[in-house]
């Protein structure tokens, strides 16, 4: 109830009434930092949702600045190159970002998408339809865990590149 109120207040205190360590405080203190244009309240946020606010307040306001203030690596880079995102895709589409990347053959894109397969495939088409392995080296994952599949990702990649192929990064 407070989460959804919290979607159209700038008023912090309704946030109180949700026990901090619930998602959903969190998510309140999100709304209420977007609707104030206060992103100082996301530094009140901890864990996952800590990048999330300042993400949204970056894609809302245009303000990168605040890209510096994220703590995951992934999270920086899908900051830094929010403006090359085409307006045509949401937030949760990563299909739009994948066609997008490849279309355009810009890699950066390639960051929005979550999905560790997904993603391996975008940077691995555009760095075979370019043929420049160098840019599987910018392959991240998002998290400690995906993020030990990077150095095999890389690894792949480069090979696909060189070799013509495709691999998955799974069904091997």
């Amino acid at each position: 109830c407070y989460e959804t109120i919290s979607k159209h207040s700038k008023n912090l205190n309704i946030c109180d009434n949700i026990p901090s360590t619930e998602f959903s405080y969190g998510t309140c203190l999100k709304n209420i930092a977007l609707n104030s244009k206060k992103p100082n309240i996301c530094d009140t946020i901890i864990g996952k949702q800590h990048d999330e606010c300042y993400l949204e307040i970056v894609l809302e306001y245009g303000d990168k600045k605040l890209c510096n203030k994220m703590n995951d690596e992934i999270n920086t880079q899908k900051c830094d190159f929010y403006d090359e995102v085409p307006s045509k895709c949401s937030e949760t589409t990563w299909i739009c970002y994948l066609e997008s990347a490849i279309e355009s053959s810009n890699y950066k894109i390639c960051y929005w998408i979550d999905s560790v397969n997904s993603k391996f495939g975008c940077f691995r088409d555009i760095a075979m339809k370019l043929n420049e392995p160098s840019i599987c080296d910018e392959i991240l994952f998002s998290n400690t865990y995906r993020e030990d599949y990077a150095p095999e990702a890389r690894a792949l990649c480069k090979q696909d590149v060189s070799s013509g192929t495709t691999s998955s990064l799974f069904n091997r």
